[in-house]
């Protein structure tokens, strides 16, 4: 006990932690945290409780969901009164010398304004788009990159979703809306909806600028990031450090690739349509059964899109493995030659490709984002232009069928960076943070 409490502690605030939730940023703040316990006394602070009471596990805080959350109202919103009130609690309960923040989704885009009220130091590090795109992938109306939010014009040509609670729509906006419509006012009362949906997005476009500026340091884990976040707001650049994720690499040992006829490609993730699993389904519809196999695993949240890939993966051959746990990637790569990551928005830190080299596999993924910081061309892997379903195939069917191009791939594989380089690497940004406010305070 006694030396726990001499250790510097650290607040770890994230949306998410595995068991109740499983995605790239929640296994990399569980990573960040074994990789630090032993430096620092580690605390986490997630929203993904659930019921409706908070949840506690060593060393994790659950706060229950907020009643705005998927909706868009909740992506523009200044704060969450509620989950900043769980976060001012954890520090005073805590007491850690810094808070390390993963994420706003889910909480409150305000909290490093928050913490910066308390004299805390705070690290963010950006997983995705987020700070200047609602959707957190910069793809409009979730099929077309886009180029940037245009001061907010183009969120508001993007948003809302489809069943989704219309930004910042008053009670007497809607019934303007319905009226003006009712009363042959439609294009006029859309120019004014646009309009204020504009504003809207506007304005949370600065505040979120505002967390970035006040936060002591903001990692991206890739330059692809650094770059689309400071044509945003150039100021910030000086600010953007740019840190490669760490992963968990001991696992690549247990991998004991077992011999197949044909060459067997795999699909290893999420399967969403913004991970571009139509483009890669298309482009084995192009190569046919006979050139190569094709396994997809992965959950599908979405039932409807999970009965479209079905049908699709049944007809052209491909076998579905559903749901996995990270423990099983030593027997899943074990039977995988060559992994693709065909994802039509721009990765940041693609942890699918990562994983891959970590299992020995060579990598055909899309050339966006910061995939080909991950991936070399025609050295450690295949980048093929996204969305192009043709040049998919082709990438495809030139690994399937020469072996020595398989073979030169699979032997320039790079262990990506272990979590423990990552945790050496973050701890001087992490005692920078500290001592600039211990000499700012009195």
């Amino acid at each position: 006990m006694a030396a726990t409490e001499t250790r510097r502690s650290v607040l770890l605030v994230t949306p998410g932690y595995p068991p109740n939730s499983i995605g790239g940023t929640e296994l990399h703040v569980r990573g960040l945290v074994e990789a630090l316990s032993g430096r620092y006394a580690m605390r986490v602070l997630s929203r993904d409780a659930r019921g409706p009471e908070p949840e506690w596990e060593d060393p994790v805080l659950r706060a229950p969901r907020g009643p705005l959350m998927g909706s868009v109202d909740e992506l523009v919103a200044r704060s969450d009164p509620a989950f900043e009130s769980a976060a001012l609690e954890a520090v005073e309960d805590f007491r850690p010398g810094l808070v390390h923040l993963h994420h706003w989704i889910h909480l409150s885009n305000s909290l490093v304004e928050l913490l910066a009220r308390q004299r805390m130091p705070v690290v963010a590090t950006l997983h995705d788009h987020y700070p200047i795109c609602a959707r957190t992938d910069l793809l409009r109306r979730g099929e077309v990159p886009c180029p940037g939010p245009e001061g907010g014009h183009a969120c508001a040509d993007c948003l809302p979703p489809p069943g989704a609670v219309f930004a910042g729509e008053s009670k007497a906006h809607r019934v303007g809306r319905i009226a003006g419509s009712r009363l042959g006012l439609g294009r006029l009362t859309k120019r004014w909806v646009h309009a204020r949906a504009q504003g809207v997005f506007r304005a949370r476009l600065e505040l979120l600028r505002g967390e970035l500026r006040r936060a002591s340091a903001v990692i991206c884990p890739s330059a692809a990031l650094k770059r689309e976040i400071a044509s945003v707001w150039p100021e910030l650049e000086p600010q953007l450090t740019v840190l490669a994720h760490g992963v968990d690499t001991a696992w690549g040992r247990q991998v004991r690739r077992k011999p197949s006829v044909r060459v067997r490609f795999a699909y290893i993730g999420a399967v969403t349509p913004h991970k571009g699993i139509q483009t890669l389904l298309d482009a084995f519809a192009e190569v046919g059964p006979r050139g190569a196999e094709l396994a997809i695993y992965g959950e599908i949240p979405d039932a409807s899109f999970q009965r479209q890939v079905s049908a699709r993966a049944a007809r052209i051959g491909a076998t579905m493995h559903g749901r996995y746990e990270p423990d099983h990637l030593p027997e899943i790569y074990s039977r995988v030659d060559v992994a693709v990551v065909p994802s039509i928005c721009k990765e940041n830190a693609p942890l699918a490709a990562l994983e891959a080299q970590v299992g020995g596999a060579p990598v055909i993924a899309s050339d966006l984002g910061g995939l080909p910081e991950v991936v070399e061309d025609e050295t450690d892997g295949l980048l093929f232009r996204a969305g192009d379903a043709r040049d998919l195939a082709e990438k495809i069917r030139a690994v399937a069928g020469d072996a020595q191009l398989l073979a030169r791939l699979r032997a320039n594989v790079r262990r990506p960076k272990s979590m423990p380089e990552y945790a050496r690497e973050i701890t001087s940004i992490y005692e920078a943070a500290i001592s600039t406010i211990t000499e700012e305070r009195p």
